[in-house]
C-alpha cells in the first residue's frame, strides 16, 4: 500500500488534547467564530511556537507506525491546485474527508518582530469540528490553538504577497533534508507562514528562502515510503514564482508574465526539474517514481484542465469555475489520451493496457471486483452524499476542503468550504 500525503499525516490526528484551557496567561487569539460548517475564523495578535516541536515529533512517530488504521489513512488520494492570472490567485486545498475543521486566520502585524499582517487558511491536527464548536460555545481558551498560524496552507499579506503550498513527489527530489545546512532552520510545513510574515515581495520571499535552511525528515519519510514533499507558488502584483526543494537545493522559476498560463499553474509534480535529469524508472512490485511532468505524475490531469481553461480565469467568476472543475479527479470517468493515472492505482494495472482499460470500465476480469474504478467511485460518492465522515477515513475519499481566491491588488480573499460553491464568504486584511 502506498503511504502518501504529508498533509494527511499532519491532519489525521483527532482531538485528544485540544480543549485544554489556558486562562491565566496572555491570550493570543480572539473572535473565534463559525462561518459555515467546518470553517471558522479567528484573529491572532501573536502566535506561539510552544507546541511546534510536538508536531514534528508526532510526524516522526507516525512515519514509523504499524497501526493499520493510520496506514489506511495515509493512502487517501488528494491533491491541491493553484492558478494565478493577473490580480487573482486561485487555490484548492484537497484533503481527506474528515471531521477536521478549517480556519480563516488573520494574523496582525507585529513591528517588534518584523512581521506583516496577513490573512489565510489553516488546518490543525488536533481540532475536529466538534472541538471548535465546543470552544466557541463555552468560550474556552485553548493553548494548542495558539500554534494554528504555523500550519497556514495559503494566504496573502499586507504587501500583496500571496503564497500556497502543495505536495509533490519526494522520490523524484533526490535527497532533501536540508537546503542550506548551517543556517537558521525552518521546517518545510511552516514556509507559508514564514513568507506571509516577512516577505515584502515575491522576489524577496525567494531570497529569504534561499538564505535559510529548509528542513524535512527525509530519511524517516523514505524508510516508510512516504513519497511527498512540498512546493510553493508565490506571487505579487508583478511576478509569480514556483519554488521547489530537491537535491538539497532551493530551485525556483519565475513566470514570464502574470497573465499567461505557463508558470502560473501548479498542482503536484515538480515544475522546475531539468529536462536532462535522468528519467525515473519503475520496478514491478514497488511504488513508481514520478519524474516531473509525465503520465505517472501527480496532478497532471488537473494541471491540463487548468491550463486549458486559463483564458477564462481573468475574472472572479471564471476563476471559481475553473477551480471548481478540478475539485475531484475524473481521470477514469471517460477515455483520455493519454490516460493520466494521477491517483493511487496499482502500477501493474497501469502498465498493462488491457488490464487498465478493464479496470477503469469495470469489465473483463474486473467485472465483479469491488476495487475496480466504477465500484470505488460509487462507494466514494455514497460516502460523500451520506456525509459519513467517520467511515470515509478508511475508504480513500477526498474532498476539496476549500477553494480560496485571493485578490492581490485589494489584499482580499474569497472562500467556499467543503465544495459548497453556493456559499462564498469574502474577507480583507483591513476589515476582518
Amino acid at each position: 500500500m502506498k503511504m502518501k500525503k504529508l498533509f494527511l499525516l499532519l491532519a489525521s490526528l483527532t482531538s485528544l488534547s485540544a480543549l485544554n484551557s489556558c486562562n491565566n496567561q496572555k491570550k493570543l487569539y480572539s473572535n473565534l467564530s463559525a462561518i459555515v460548517p467546518y470553517l471558522h475564523k479567528v484573529t491572532f495578535t501573536d502566535y506561539s511556537d510552544e507546541h511546534t516541536d510536538e508536531f514534528i515529533k508526532w510526524i516522526e512517530e507516525m512515519f514509523g507506525t504499524s497501526n493499520p488504521d493510520y496506514a489506511n489513512l495515509l493512502s487517501c488520494n488528494f491533491g491541491c491546485s493553484d492558478l494565478r492570472n493577473g490580480n487573482l490567485f486561485g487555490r484548492n486545498l484537497d484533503l481527506f474527508y474528515s471531521r477536521l475543521a478549517e480556519f480563516v486566520v488573520k494574523v496582525e502585524a507585529n513591528k517588534e518582530k518584523g512581521r506583516f499582517a496577513s490573512i489565510g487558511t489553516a488546518i490543525h491536527p488536533y481540532f475536529t469540528e466538534e472541538d471548535v464548536l465546543e470552544l466557541e460555545k463555552n468560550g474556552t481558551y485553548s493553548k494548542e490553538l495558539e500554534t494554528l498560524p504555523y500550519i497556514t496552507c495559503d494566504g496573502i499579506n499586507e504587501n500583496g504577497v500571496a503564497c500556497a503550498m502543495n505536495t509533490c513527489s519526494l522520490i523524484d527530489a533526490g535527497k532533501f533534508d536540508h537546503t542550506n545546512e548551517g543556517k537558521e532552520e525552518i521546517f518545510l510545513l511552516y514556509l507559508v507562514r514564514f513568507v506571509l510574515d516577512y516577505a515584502t515581495s515575491a522576489n524577496h520571499a525567494v531570497t529569504l528562502l534561499e538564505s535559510y535552511d529548509i528542513t524535512y525528515p527525509y530519511e524517516l519519510a523514505m524508510e516508510v515510503g512516504l513519497e511527498d514533499s512540498g512546493h510553493l507558488m508565490i506571487a505579487d502584483a508583478q511576478e509569480t514564482y514556483i519554488v521547489e526543494f530537491f537535491d538539497n537545493r532551493v530551485v525556483y522559476k519565475k513566470a514570464d508574465a502574470i497573465n499567461q498560463a505557463e508558470g502560473n499553474v501548479m498542482t503536484n509534480f515538480y515544475n522546475n526539474m531539468s529536462e536532462d535529469r535522468e528519467k525515473a524508472t519503475y520496478d514491478e512490485g514497488e511504488d513508481s517514481c514520478y519524474q516531473g511532468y509525465d503520465k505517472y505524475a501527480e496532478g497532471v490531469e488537473r494541471y491540463e484542465k487548468l491550463m486549458n481553461q486559463y483564458n477564462i480565469t481573468n475574472d472572479f467568476a471564471g476563476m471559481f469555475l475553473a477551480m471548481k472543475s478540478v475539485r475531484a479527479s475524473d481521470t477514469y470517468l471517460s477515455p483520455t489520451e493519454p490516460n493520466w493515472p494521477s491517483d493511487d492505482v496499482d502500477q501493474t494495472i497501469i502498465n498493462n493496457p488491457t488490464k487498465f482499460s478493464d479496470w477503469t470500465k469495470g469489465e473483463g476480469e474486473y467485472k465483479d471486483d469491488p476495487h475496480s474504478y466504477p465500484n470505488i467511485y460509487k462507494i466514494n460518492m455514497e460516502i460523500l452524499s451520506s456525509e459519513d465522515r467517520d467511515n470515509s477515513l478508511f475508504n480513500d475519499v477526498w474532498i476539496t476542503t476549500h477553494t480560496a481566491i485571493y485578490d492581490i491588488k485589494d489584499r482580499k480573499m474569497s472562500i467556499c468550504a467543503q465544495e459548497c460553491y453556493a456559499i462564498i464568504n469574502s474577507y480583507s486584511i483591513e476589515a476582518f
